[in-house]
């Protein structure tokens, strides 16, 4: 089950035309409220918070990752991100995908202050990075593993919904 949503937009969001092919436009690269409003929404939509088990096995890896074809946005915003002294990488992935990382432990907690997200996925999952910067994986592995459970039943109950939504319109599109 499916749900779609088409909307037509005003032109004032003909930057984000723009920006795919040019990268962040310079108005925005300039302010930095501007480019953390447009670069919350893009990771918000577009990256992935990682909690895993470092490699002694004893402490949490912290991690924040987008891929994307946009390697000029993704370019842009890596070196404002330096100017708020946050170290990240830009590597070419499958596909002709970009992967940007960021992966010392300080920088992510640094870079997830300044975002200001809006999935509420996204948010938990930032509060629980948060909590991971001084525990150790025995500390953090159970609360990661809540946050799982309570996604999959979320993803379930979403599901059940959208089936009986649709039933009741006699299986048609809505």
């Amino acid at each position: 089950y499916e749900w779609n949503a088409y909307c037509r937009l005003d032109k004032s969001f003909n930057f984000l035309l723009w920006a795919k092919e040019n990268g962040i436009p310079r108005w925005i690269k300039n302010n930095n409220k501007y480019f953390l409003s447009f670069f919350s929404g893009y990771f918000d939509a577009e990256g992935h918070i990682s909690i895993t088990k470092n490699k002694d096995g004893n402490k949490c890896r912290l991690r924040c990752q987008l891929n994307s074809k946009d390697y000029q946005i993704l370019k842009d915003a890596q070196r404002k991100l330096a100017l708020f002294s946050i170290f990240s990488r830009l590597r070419k992935g499958k596909y002709n995908m970009w992967r940007f990382d960021i992966c010392r432990k300080k920088d992510v907690i640094k870079f997830l202050k300044l975002l200001k997200l809006r999935h509420r996925e996204k948010i938990m999952k930032k509060k629980l990075a948060f909590e991971a910067y001084n525990k150790t994986w025995e500390e953090i592995h159970p609360l990661l593993q809540e946050f799982k459970s309570k996604l999959k039943r979320e993803v379930k109950e979403s599901i059940l919904k959208a089936k009986k939504e649709w039933e009741k319109h006699g299986g048609r599109n809505l």
